[in-house]
């Protein structure tokens, strides 16, 4: 099987569903985006599990366990930042969340060339240009926008460990295991704040469970892609939704950034591009 369509095809689900969920979050709370979507997505896969028959569960399926809490965290920080921020600015600082697994290959004793290495720095350049520079209403992204960037950044990065890690033999297994777990940390948060989120969940629902349905799907084809490959190729190629995310927020919304802004969004995206080229050869 090869892992580079399914995590192209993973990227493209990703990016259509932060679309949906960052677009939602600036009407509803992130909460709610996440509550009318994410039981959606754990009911999917759970039906995908019962289809074929997936039951094993291990040690290391476990571990998906650890997943959830960290994509539901990463989940919440994005669709913060998408609320407030230029998706153009946030999406690729999100998609460097990628280097985290291929830093940790390093780590675990994967070599690294040179040209890894200098896309890697070239994505922190990008990173800078996109998120420091002026738009063309002169103003920069706020703090807040770029805290929330960052850490999602850092725990999409950790997710995809994690999941990996999980569904190296039971990719099916591994995404149940943690959207389980996150659906209840979301009911858990929910009922704690249940009088401002009920307000939050009244219909009309639009497309907003769709976007469950898309992060699942992305879920199992980058730990499908993952099993049958490299990690760092796989959770790189899977990181490039920002192009779809920016490119629908373009069309949809007539999003615009400056100059100095776009060609660090392009840059940092060519250079996770070149990540993925260099992890492979």
């Amino acid at each position: 099987m090869n892992s580079i369509p399914l995590a192209l095809a993973g990227s493209l689900s990703w990016g259509i569903s932060d679309f949906i969920g960052g677009h939602a979050s600036k009407r509803r709370s992130t909460l709610a985006v996440l509550t009318l979507s994410r039981p959606v997505g754990l009911a999917v896969v759970s039906l995908v599990a019962l289809i074929t028959s997936s039951s094993h569960f291990d040690g290391r399926t476990l571990l998906g366990m650890l997943s959830g809490p960290a994509a539901f965290t990463a989940l919440y920080a994005l669709y913060r930042a998408l609320a407030i921020g230029p998706m153009g600015v946030v999406s690729p600082i999100a998609a460097v969340g990628a280097v985290v697994p291929v830093l940790w290959g390093a780590m675990i004793g994967q070599s690294l060339s040179g040209l890894t290495y200098l896309a890697l720095a070239g994505t922190l350049v990008g990173v800078m240009l996109a998120s420091a520079s002026e738009g063309l209403d002169g103003q920069r992204p706020g703090r807040r926008v770029l805290a929330w960037s960052f850490f999602c950044m850092v725990m999409f990065g950790v997710c995809m460990i994690l999941l990996a890690e999980a569904g190296r033999y039971h990719p099916v297994e591994a995404v149940v295991i943690s959207r389980a777990t996150e659906v209840i940390l979301i009911l858990i948060l929910g009922a704690f704040s249940w009088k401002s989120l009920r307000e939050n969940l009244r219909p009309p629902f639009g497309v907003v469970p769709f976007a469950g349905v898309l992060d699942t799907s992305a879920m199992l084809l980058f730990t499908y892609a993952s099993a049958h490959g490299s990690l760092g190729v796989a959770a790189v190629l899977s990181s490039l939704y920002p192009v779809v995310t920016v490119l629908i927020a373009r069309v949809v919304l007539h999003e615009r950034l400056g100059r100095v802004q776009q060609a660090g969004a392009v840059l940092t995206l060519v250079c996770v591009a070149l990540v993925a080229f260099s992890a492979s050869r």
